[in-house]
């Protein structure tokens, strides 16, 4: 009966490994991974800039390796890092922001998302508005 199990076990682990990596369109290529959007890039105003106006349009450039259309959250706060998300999902590179703080250090990044749902954590960007 313990061979009779073992055989059994066996042919289990046999057709198990036989079909994994299996797929209608043959093996896995690496090369047909999703690649993740590039960093976000060009911040305007640009990164510490100073004497920005309180209204303010935040632009940026963004590419994917793949050339996938991208969407892109924007983060903005007097706080650094950034934690409130003031737009999600826009389809452009560019954000008008509210009436902002006279004199006040203003925060800002953006995630960069394909559709394939790879994600790109930009990096957090600086500039201070003006009176």
């Amino acid at each position: 009966m313990k061979n009779y199990n073992y055989k059994i076990l066996q042919a289990i682990t046999i057709l198990i490994f036989s079909f994994a990596g299996c797929s209608t369109h043959g093996p896995l290529n690496p090369d047909d991974l999703n690649k993740n959007p590039n960093l976000p890039a060009n911040p305007n105003p640009p990164d510490n800039s100073v004497n920005i106006p309180r209204f303010v349009t935040l632009e940026w450039t963004c590419t994917d390796p793949e050339n996938d259309p991208l969407t892109y959250d924007v983060y903005m706060d007097y706080s650094d890092p950034p934690q409130s998300i003031v737009t999600e999902g826009i389809t452009v590179n560019s954000y008008a922001t509210g009436l902002l703080q006279p004199n006040a250090r203003v925060y800002w990044k953006i995630i960069a998302k394909d559709d394939h749902n790879g994600t790109t954590n930009g990096n957090v960007w600086l500039f201070t508005t003006s009176n």
